[in-house]
């Protein structure tokens, strides 16, 4: 987020990024709760992810490989999905 490669994309490239980040991180800790919501929450990440890297020419080996993995995730995710609490 901070490399000086990204800051060369643009000035709201940063922020952006750090935005999806810490979406990301959400996500995360409402899967670990096992909530609907953070599994619902990571796919909308993932998919505003690629669109970000789509927009800013980012896309190279390591994000294939990235989406190899949060693609294994989602599938792994959506198998307890239906044991996972609707509350908040």
């Amino acid at each position: 987020m901070f490399s000086p490669s990204t800051k060369k994309l643009g000035d709201w490239v940063p922020a952006v990024y750090g935005f999806i980040i810490a979406l990301s991180f959400i996500s995360f800790i409402g899967v670990w709760n096992m909530k609907r919501w953070g599994v619902e929450m990571y796919i909308a990440v993932f998919f505003c992810k690629q669109l970000f890297f789509l927009f800013t020419n980012q896309m190279d080996m390591s994000a294939i490989i990235g989406i190899v993995f949060s693609l294994w995730f989602i599938i792994t995710f959506v198998f307890f999905y239906k044991r996972m609490s609707l509350n908040l």
